[in-house]
């Protein structure tokens, strides 16, 4: 317990000391750094454990012997000695910070007299001054022994290739440095303005591929060999198009310092040559565009292969089968293939030759309806190689040809009748579906039957078709959902009496089942794996099932006249009568009369009495149902306009002229004898009276001669 206690009170004193211990520490590398004459030199210098602002001050002096002279300064500008201002003010040396807390000391062009102890110092912002304040490190200046060069004959050299061609590129490097310094030797290409690595062999002896090269790499299509006479040898086997560009040999200089890393100390490059890589020209066109045959006929396709390869090559040809023009060839189905040894995979009814040597015909025999698709042709160029592989050079395919395959349908027809039809609610009801006038049609011929419902409307409004029930190519019946339930009760039979007859019979039809039936016979072809597919289909047409019910349906009807012959006027309203019965007229200007009744329940009559001349005109009707749902509500559907019907009034000339006749002679009769009343009361009492008065002052006449 003792010991224990002793421990715990030396544990603060432990701190304590670490505080006091701890200080500034400024770090250059561990010297002593070997540099090659004329190049850039870069010294990094950084401090650490520091007080005061984060952003840190630099100076730095150097020494050939004992005495230091300032060359540069992050803070002061008159830091810098008068040696060194020349090369400081023209860029030569400069700092770099890399940071708040380092820098770089950079020297360009260093020469043996820049051989020394170089300095790096950090002015105190400490609280307490604590650590070290500098740091030294030797630099050694040597000379510039590496030497690289290419072709002895030209500096760089020219290189015209095909595609899938092999070439071989050789450098010299040659080190006479005094210290033991490596190699790293790396092949570059330049495509574009960047230049890439190919293959490195390192200063540790280790071969590197560049990003994109490690497959070709491991494949032994690149190599980096080394040779007499300090040479290094690339070799790129099949060749493509990504090889075409410049090709320098870079070489760098590593010598081990002082803490075991490797430095690199200089860099070297030479351009050994410039590589086209012509591309090898291969056309894959199938001699025919859009092919269409008939059923079990052969279809013969011809691909025709193109090149400009010279030399020894070989070709390899696929043809390929795809449902889709569109599907790629990892979709598509591989139907034969000649590879470069000539040996083709044929099968028993698909065979490939080799008509020539640019030509391949591909036989399809007793083409099937399942061949119908697209067909295309892939070709490729293989070249040999030293090792004696084949190397593929270039790869086409071809544009997809339409193949269309016509079956051999058989001709017949499908004729529809009603055996048995209801004429109330609850009768039976039984459908034929005839097969009739069949031609070609073999034991490899299969029929079945698909039946339909259709619900009658009363207006234009397009109803789709309800499946009733089908048969599927082995005569299983698929039910459709309006029958299923009253099927599997018994309600509704699907049966085929015969080969060619198939009937449906509803045993009891309810109101539900008006409307028009139609059956459809489809035709299905055995194909050569024995499936089944179909091959036509042929409709018959409709039957309809309907009877009227009075109860559960009325009518308005009204009727219009337009009176003129282009129906370029405005309707009239002439009568109408409602579905309670009640008959209403418009007002009428002639002494024509109107009659309104209905003949039948389907059936409404308009009739003309003393049809006059303003009767002319098209005549037309308009209906509009109302039927009663389930639920005993009256629903009024669209109106339905009848087609107009034009009506012409002929003029009766003895029926014209006999009343205003009649009524002539009885005015002018009447007339008369009013003239004849007036003038003999006239003469009556009128002409009397002047003929007293006259004779009161009647006087004898005397006699002519007297006077």
């Amino acid at each position: 317990m003792r010991h224990r206690g002793e421990r715990a009170s030396c544990l603060p004193l432990l701190l304590l000391l670490l505080a006091f211990c701890r200080g500034r520490v400024v770090r250059v590398p561990k010297g002593p750094l070997i540099r090659v004459m004329g190049t850039e030199v870069v010294i990094p210098c950084n401090v650490s454990d520091y007080d005061g602002p984060s952003e840190q001050n630099f100076d730095w002096e150097f020494s050939r012997e004992t005495d230091f002279l300032r060359i540069v300064s992050t803070w002061d500008s008159t830091f810098t000695s008068e040696e060194y201002q020349k090369r400081v003010g023209h860029g030569d040396i400069k700092l770099r910070r890399t940071s708040n807390d380092a820098v770089e000391l950079v020297i360009r062009n260093i020469q043996p007299t820049d051989q020394g102890r170089y300095k790096c110092s950090t002015p105190s912002t400490d609280a307490t001054v604590q650590g070290n304040y500098d740091a030294e490190v030797q630099v050694k200046v040597i000379s510039d022994g590496l030497s690289v060069s290419g072709s002895k004959a030209r500096s760089s050299v020219s290189l015209g290739l095909s595609e899938g061609d092999s070439f071989k590129l050789r450098c010299s490097a040659i080190t006479t440095s005094p210290e033991h310094t490596h190699l790293h030797v790396t092949w570059q290409i330049k495509g574009g303005s960047t230049w890439r690595d190919i293959l490195s062999l390192t200063h540790e002896g280790k071969f590197h591929p560049g990003p994109g090269y490690e497959e070709r790499y491991r494949n032994g299509d690149i190599r980096l060999d080394t040779g007499a006479n300090d040479t290094y040898r690339l070799s790129v086997s099949q060749a493509s198009s990504v090889d075409g560009g410049a090709y320098r040999c870079l070489v760098s200089e590593w010598v081990r310092g002082a803490d075991s890393s490797w430095q690199k100390i200089q860099e070297k490059s030479v351009e050994i040559a410039s590589v086209a890589i012509q591309r090898t020209a291969l056309d894959v066109v199938i001699s025919t565009s859009n092919v269409s045959v008939t059923e079990r006929d052969s279809l013969d396709l011809t691909c025709n292969i193109t090149t400009d390869r010279s030399g020894i090559f070989q070709p390899e040809v696929l043809w390929y089968f795809s449902a889709s023009p569109d599907d790629t060839l990892s979709d598509a189905q591989v139907l034969l293939s000649v590879d470069r040894d000539s040996i083709v995979s044929d099968s028993t009814l698909i065979s490939l030759s080799h008509v020539d040597r640019n030509s391949y015909r591909l036989l399809v025999r007793e083409v099937d309806v399942e061949d119908s698709g697209y067909y295309f042709c892939q070709a490729a160029v293989w070249v040999p190689l030293h090792n004696g592989s084949w190397h593929k050079v270039v790869e086409r395919t071809s544009a997809p040809v339409s193949v269309v395959v016509t079956a051999l349908e058989p001709d017949y027809e499908v004729f529809l009748n009603a055996s048995k039809t209801p004429k109330f609610s609850d009768d039976p009801t039984e459908l034929n579906c005839r097969i009739t006038n069949a031609q070609d049609t073999e034991a490899n011929i299969r029929f079945t039957v698909s039946w339909y419902y259709r619900q009658r409307l009363r207006s234009d409004d397009v109803v789709t078709e309800e499946l009733l029930a089908t048969m599927d190519a082995d005569w299983t019946l698929l039910l459709g959902d309006r029958s299923r339930e009253r099927t599997q009760n018994g309600e509704i039979i699907f049966s085929k009496k015969a080969a060619d007859i198939f009937s449906l019979r509803i045993q009891w039809t309810s109101e539900s089942d008006r409307g028009d039936y139609f059956c459809v016979i489809s035709a299905w072809s055995r194909h050569r794996n024995n499936s089944w597919v179909k091959s036509k289909d042929v409709t018959s047409a409709s039957v309809s099932i309907f009877w009227a019910t009075q109860d559960d349906m009325s009518f308005d009807v009204s009727w219009f006249a337009v009176r003129s012959f282009a129906l370029d006027r405005e309707p009239i309203l002439l009568a109408s009568l409602d579905r309670r019965g009640i008959v209403m007229q418009s007002r009428r200007n002639g002494s024509s009369d109107l009659s309104l009744e209905r003949i039948s329940p389907l059936e409404f009559r308009l009739r003309v009495h003393g049809c006059e001349d303003h009767d002319f005109g098209n005549h037309y009707c308009v209906v509009t149902p109302w039927v009663r749902s389930a639920t005993g509500v009256w629903q009024r559907e669209p109106d339905i306009k009848a087609k107009p019907i034009f009506l012409s009034v002929k003029m009766d000339v003895l029926n014209a002229f006999k009343y205003p006749l009649l009524i002539g002679i009885g005015l002018a009769t009447v007339i008369g004898l009013l003239s004849c009343l007036i003038g003999y009361c006239s003469s009556r009492w009128c002409c009397k009276k002047e003929v007293q008065e006259t004779r009161r002052e009647r006087r004898r006449l005397m006699s002519m001669e007297m006077d």
